[in-house]
């Protein structure tokens, strides 16, 4: 049951889908179906209903994954199909590794043209380039702006390929810019955003509500099979860097109450404590000042 939940929760309360993923009303119509049991179904849509302003678009993340169309197209010509994009192995280190991330997406700039621009950048302390071997001029321009402004590049595997002698250089030879085969927390700017104890398997999302208000939206994965549920956590602790600072919290669950406390120290500069007890399977935590 509770991997059910982990399973719908996953799909829909940290931003990825607004709702409990396509074809889940078939486990309250089929028998012998692969899906949530329906009571889930309405917990979770209920719980998304009545709590819609902890969602959001627009995050306080501080680290962003590109993603390249054009590279990863030409990766699958040249490795096949069946072979993952090193997008999916940087995604999966920052998961790992308990980290927040958004993502980038870098078009071909034909079919759709490029948005992107150092100041599209600016919220994020750490760009992680994994395989972008192929660049257009504007995202070169938004790149290396990036780096003079003072962020981090981390370049996993080929760097703009295509582009001519200089404009590589100008991007491979920039200070700021680290050729890495592993995306690691100790080569992000400022060091890890997010900090974990106990160190159990989770995700974790900052969404940023307004400019007043942050949501933490949290979902473990340390599945206990013996016992058949993620079991509630005595007590749990977050270190917490963002942009500015929060002095309250509230916490919602649809699994009962999570209790909570605030620290915001100004010793360790954007860094906020939660201190958490009785922690469930999925919760929200709503940071405002």
């Amino acid at each position: 049951y509770d991997l059910f939940r982990m399973m719908q929760y996953e799909a829909s309360a940290l931003g990825i889908n607004m709702s409990v993923p396509y074809g889940a009303w078939m486990g309250s119509v089929i028998e012998d179906s692969f899906w949530a049991p329906h009571e889930v179904i309405v917990e979770i849509q209920d719980f998304i209903t009545e709590n819609e302003r902890l969602y959001s678009t627009e995050s306080f993340s501080e680290i962003a994954v590109a993603f390249s169309v054009q590279s990863a197209y030409d990766w699958s010509e040249l490795n096949g199909s069946g072979s993952k994009h090193p997008f999916w192995q940087a995604a999966n280190a920052l998961v790992d590794q308990r980290q927040p991330f958004d993502v980038v997406m870098l078009p071909e700039g034909v079919l759709r043209e490029d948005v992107i621009t150092a100041e599209s950048l600016a919220q994020y302390r750490t760009l992680i380039l994994p395989e972008c071997s192929y660049l257009t001029a504007p995202q070169r321009a938004a790149i290396r702006g990036f780096l003079e402004r003072g962020g981090r590049v981390l370049a996993t595997g080929d760097l703009g390929t295509n582009l001519g002698p200089d404009a590589r250089t100008s991007l491979l030879g920039h200070p700021n810019l680290l050729r890495t085969t592993d995306v690691r927390v100790a080569d992000l700017a400022g060091g890890p955003q997010v900090a974990v104890d106990p160190s159990v398997d989770l995700a974790i999302n900052v969404h940023r509500v307004s400019d007043k208000e942050a949501a933490v939206h949290v979902i473990r994965y340390d599945y206990d099979e013996e016992r058949d549920e993620v079991p509630v956590l005595d007590r749990m602790r977050l270190d917490v860097r963002l942009s500015r600072p929060f002095r309250m919290i509230k916490t919602f669950s649809p699994s009962g109450e999570v209790a909570a406390k605030l620290t915001y120290s100004r010793d360790v500069r954007e860094m906020h404590r939660l201190e958490l007890r009785d922690v469930p399977l999925y919760f929200v935590a709503l940071l405002q000042g």
